[in-house]
């Protein structure tokens, strides 16, 4: 019994490491899918469409008709009267097609409004994946600047051992320790933003993300407008539409529904000489309400200032994503250009005076002070250009949600 115990509880174990082991290796252009596919904030959103879709179901449909039943007695003698009947409402305008045609309009408003979760979703994951990958890349310029900082720690060390100052030895290897350290804290960076991009691509704590990849060089963008086909530009619409429907529907119940249907009778009266004659009557009612009264004032007036907000919505909406595309485009062309120069000509300069100054402190020509000063500057100006085309695709993924298009030039 005990070794059952014992090899349930390795199998539960086993179990337990197969789950923190995990791993789903996510691409930059796969985001967009995944999010898509398993995010739950997006899973809750999606509910507003089956909300609508409810709403949708219970409109348009006729009042359940209603049974009457009356009783009569003489409380004196044996007089008396039953009579039964059913009756039934109808609208006589277009209301239970408006009703439908509004709620039909909410369906595809709360469809769009899950595509415009997804779009902002999506871009928000996608700029989470952009840092990790533009970090990574500065933890590699990192690394190759402590492989180069021990490279120069044994030409001083070298040069110590040839009765020099041991000082500048000891001082390069304090740079490659600072490096190492820096590479420590970006990595503990990375580490945190990978456990918050895991919940928006669905996945659970205990499982592994890898982000393969790295940030493609940068295109300088067109010119383009956002389409009505922008899921919140869509949305807008559709409400749009359900307020001009709901003015129509207001106005069409201004007249109450009429009333109808179908009574039967019996009745038992004295009619002297005869005595007790029991008779029966069939017959049907019908009833028109007047709008004397209520002319369904208040909710017509209700029904067009939503239309009007609707309509002033829709045009903000229109807005607020062309000056958005045209923002993110102008900021990408700013960033191109800067990176163009940075990549094209600082680096290359940079290098350049980097390799010239180790050459010279080989030869004792330069001091430590002069190769520390050439490697901090490649080392800033190779920063840099991570972070300009960091900022760029940073920009890039703000252009295409606001275009309400994917992120699809990363790879």
């Amino acid at each position: 019994m005990t070794m059952t115990r014992l090899l349930i509880s390795a199998g539960l174990i086993l179990m337990g490491l197969g789950r923190e082991t995990a791993r789903a290796d996510v691409r930059l252009e796969d985001i967009k899918a995944r999010v898509a596919a398993a995010n739950p904030e997006l899973r809750a959103a999606r509910f507003m469409i089956a909300e609508a879709q409810g709403r949708h179901l219970g409109a348009g449909r006729l009042m359940n008709p209603e049974i009457e039943v009356k009783g009569e007695h003489m409380t004196e003698g044996k007089e008396g009267a039953w009579g039964a009947g059913i009756m039934q409402k109808f609208p006589v305008t277009a209301r239970l097609r408006l009703e439908k045609a509004v709620t039909a309009a909410q369906i595809a408003a709360a469809e769009a409004e899950v595509a415009d979760k997804l779009r902002m979703l999506t871009a928000e994951a996608e700029s989470m994946a952009v840092k990790i990958l533009a970090m990574r890349s500065q933890i590699e310029i990192a690394k190759n600047q402590a492989t180069l900082a021990d490279k120069m720690a044994e030409v001083a060390t070298a040069k110590a051992a040839a009765n020099e100052s041991a000082l500048e030895a000891a001082q390069m290897r304090l740079e490659a320790k600072q490096v190492r350290t820096s590479i420590r804290r970006m990595e503990s960076e990375i580490a945190g933003m990978t456990e918050l991009l895991k919940p928006m691509l669905g996945m659970r704590p205990n499982e592994s993300l890898g982000l393969s990849g790295s940030l493609p060089s940068p295109q300088t963008p067109k010119a383009r407008q956002p389409s009505d086909n922008r899921p919140d530009i869509e949305a807008a619409r559709q409400r749009l539409t359900a307020a001009e429907q709901a003015i129509l529907l207001a106005k069409a119940k201004k007249w109450d529904d009429v009333s109808g249907g179908i009574m039967v009778e019996r009745e038992r009266r004295m009619d002297m000489p005869e005595g007790l004659m029991d008779e029966t009557m069939v017959g049907f009612r019908f009833s028109i309400p007047l709008p004397f009264w209520n002319k369904n004032q208040g909710e017509i007036a209700e029904s067009t200032a939503m239309h009007g907000r609707a309509q002033a919505e829709l045009e903000a909406v229109r807005i607020k994503a062309n000056a958005e595309a045209e923002a993110a485009r102008r900021q990408m062309r700013g960033l191109f250009f800067a990176w163009s120069e940075s990549s094209g000509e600082l680096h290359p300069l940079a290098k350049e005076q980097w390799t010239l100054m180790r050459e010279a402190y080989s030869n004792n020509k330069a001091g430590l002070l002069d190769v520390l000063r050439a490697r901090d500057r490649l080392l800033m100006v190779e920063m840099s250009t991570v972070e300009v085309l960091r900022e760029f695709h940073l920009a890039r993924i703000k252009w295409k949600a606001a275009l309400g298009e994917p992120n699809t030039q990363a790879k």
